[in-house]
């Protein structure tokens, strides 16, 4: 057991106005009827995240905070995200924070203060004795439920000890309130995670991390800034390659894009200070999320593994298998950051163990009606291609 220090006696978010509460009642109180608060909560409808700071508007004594989160939450649900994970939040910031994200329909992760504390240091807050008990202090401190609901996030694994203390913390989240959906990030490629999968509903990870787990459960954490050394000058196409590559390791659990908003420095994020958002940047962001809501959901947890193509006249054309014992895909990818591919490739007819008859693509956005298909000749798929660099397509297999 740890030791007690003293500490904060309130969570990070205090006490909610009867005004502000409306979207969710406090959990506290179904927690106070003896612990079931319903079936253990799986992962929500396939999460299109950012991360949003707090800390440059906070800064500004110039800012009106509640008028620019408005303003920006509305503009990222436009942008085709789902859900917010927010950093940096002071007390009296918070409130207006989850009001906009349930106006605006998207399901915010929140950093409980106190559990972000023991995943840092290994000590339990003063009051509080077992993680139980300040699984359940938090609780009584924060809204949780409504629509969308409230996630939990735990914090980062920056190394073994920390990714072990995030998994015995939502292993005590699981037992005490089993509705409540958590998240952690992982930073550090060689951290060991797989008790933390185990017990954490939403992982993510950068792309550089090691291997994921069989599956693919892993969210994709996704830096989309531009950086001061860009020599391309079209982030946005390395943004989307990123987004192709992940996939093709497996992170198929969501996407989780770093940033929104960054201090005008080192990098570009989508707003820098009290700039407008950059119209070239959104446009590559919109592309990848509503790739990522018409694929994601699709690919949701299938292992992934490379595919070796029976023709192709470029050498460099990626191919990727998607299968589980009933559904199966193909992502052909043109992994050049400046050569177009115009071409066919030739995919084995005989895939994960089990004939095709036809291939169907799968459109890139919500908004493309009908489908493209190709019938299964003389053991053969031929697949046409027009990719630009970094693009990809996805293809069905039936």
């Amino acid at each position: 057991m740890s030791r007690s220090v003293p500490h904060h006696g309130r969570g990070v978010y205090g006490r909610f106005p009867a005004a502000v509460n409306r979207p969710a009642a406090l959990l506290g109180v179904v927690l106070a009827a003896g612990g079931c608060a319903g079936p253990p909560a799986g992962p929500p409808p396939y999460p299109i995240a950012i991360r949003y700071s707090v800390e440059s508007l906070a800064t500004n004594p110039d800012h009106d905070i509640e008028a620019v989160v408005d303003q920006d939450f509305a503009y990222l649900r436009r942008l085709g995200f789902t859900s917010v994970f927010l950093r940096h939040v002071r007390d009296e910031h918070s409130a207006i924070l989850l009001q906009a994200a349930a106006d605006h329909g998207l399901a915010p992760a929140v950093a409980p203060r106190d559990l972000v504390y023991y995943v840092r240091t290994g000590q339990l807050p003063e009051g509080c004795d077992t993680l139980t008990a300040l699984v359940r202090a938090a609780a009584r401190n924060r809204p949780a439920g409504g629509d969308p609901p409230v996630i939990w996030m735990l914090g980062e694994a920056v190394d073994d000890r920390t990714a072990g203390r995030i998994a015995r913390l939502g292993r005590a989240v699981r037992a005490a309130a089993p509705s409540v959906a958590t998240a952690a990030t992982l930073a550090d490629p060689a951290v060991t995670a797989a008790e933390l999968r185990r017990w954490v509903t939403l992982v993510a990870r950068p792309d550089t991390a090691a291997s994921p787990p069989p599956g693919g459960g892993d969210m994709l954490l996704l830096e989309c800034v531009e950086r001061e050394d860009e020599t391309s000058g079209r982030p946005g196409t390395r943004w989307l390659a990123s987004y192709h590559t992940a996939l093709a390791q497996g992170l198929t659990g969501g996407l989780l894009v770093d940033r929104f908003r960054v201090v005008p420095g080192r990098w570009k994020g989508l707003v820098e200070g009290r700039d407008a958002a950059s119209v070239a940047r959104a446009a590559a962001i919109r592309r990848i999320t509503a790739r990522a809501a018409r694929w994601g959901p699709r690919l949701r947890r299938l292992e992934a593994s490379p595919l070796e193509l029976l023709d192709s006249a470029d050498s460099e054309l990626r191919a990727v298998l998607f299968a589980d014992a009933r559904r199966r895909f193909v992502m052909l990818v043109n992994p050049s950051s400046t050569a177009f591919v115009h071409d066919r490739a030739a995919l084995p007819a005989d895939l994960a163990g089990r004939p095709s008859a036809r291939a169907v693509l799968v459109p890139q956005d919500t908004h493309v009606l009908g489908a493209e298909l190709v019938p299964a000749r003389g053991g053969r798929l031929l697949i046409p291609l027009d990719l630009a660099p970094g693009d990809a397509v996805l293809w069905e297999i039936f």
